[in-house]
């Protein structure tokens, strides 16, 4: 199957696109370029930043400009835009095949991605983070076709919501016995507003899965330790899959990291949401 992506600068979205797509499938072919690019500029050193630190996949070193692609955009069986506008590029160059705008996989619209280019760099890691699970989302729900799980995360507005997030997912297990998931691995609150459940460690990093015993009493699971850099570890497949698992049997809730602290917005809730199905944001 051969992909192009298309964004605006080749610069941010379609690059992260592409390189996310290319490390969570096999056998395609993906290449990338922006309708306004400059062929040749180095894709921005904070993105790369990001992209290493998150392990997304092996992101490209230059942009290319889709003026100069044209042929393997016909060539493709499926374009990836990353913005709507961009469909008029394609009727202008005579493309017939499939496309996808990359904002349609989002959980709702608080998670549609804009053109992060020149965003200082806390804003920027929001934006990838977005990119990041939309495409996620495209590999796994509409090309290899799985099924989103019954999966709830529950997302804190900053620290102080957070007894209320738990309030509410105790409340959900009363009500659907789900089972209730910590996923804030920066800083685990379960141990704190945990009551009159049992707290459960778990291993992001380990296969072993979520024991389906623990889900069923009044238990809640949470992380072993603190993760300083979180980011690699929600989005990675072992504890996704251990999650989508664990949804099989029982309705999962997830209790994220805040959407911000005191000093910055975090990526963390956005990527914990991935395989959601539903997300409630939390504020007092």
């Amino acid at each position: 199957m051969n992909i192009f992506v298309l964004c605006q600068r080749n610069l941010v979205r379609s690059p992260v696109i592409e390189a996310v797509l290319s490390s969570c499938m096999t056998g395609i072919s993906i290449q990338s370029a922006g309708v306004d690019a400059t062929q040749g500029t180095d894709i921005p050193s904070s993105v790369r930043a990001i992209a290493e630190e998150w392990e997304i996949g092996k992101l490209k070193k230059h942009a290319d400009s889709a003026e100069n692609k044209i042929e393997e955009i016909l060539d493709a069986d499926l374009v990836v835009l990353s913005d709507k506008t961009h469909y008029k590029f394609l009727r202008e160059i005579g493309y017939k095949n499939d496309f996808f705008y990359i904002n349609e996989s989002i959980p709702d619209e608080s998670f549609a991605a804009v053109d992060p280019f020149g965003f200082r760099m806390s804003e920027l890691r929001i934006e990838i983070a977005k990119i990041v699970i939309a495409t996620l989302r495209l590999a796994d729900y509409s090309l290899k076709k799985l099924h989103l799980s019954e999966i709830l995360t529950l997302i804190p507005n900053s620290p102080s919501d957070t007894g209320i997030a738990y309030a509410q997912a105790y409340f959900e297990k009363s009500l659907r016995n789900s089972a209730l998931v910590d996923i804030d691995l920066r800083s685990p609150c379960a141990k704190t507003f945990a009551h009159n459940f049992s707290v459960v460690e778990y291993d992001p990093l380990s296969h072993t899965p979520f024991n389906l015993n623990d889900a069923i009493k009044n238990s809640v699971f949470t992380p072993y330790k603190e993760f300083s850099r979180p980011e690699k570890h929600l989005i990675s497949q072992n504890l996704r899959a251990k999650i989508r698992e664990l949804s099989q049997e029982l309705p999962v809730v997830q209790i994220s990291a805040p959407r911000m602290t005191s000093l910055n917005l975090l990526p963390d809730s956005i990527l914990a949401a991935c395989d959601s199905v539903r997300v409630s944001r939390i504020v007092v």
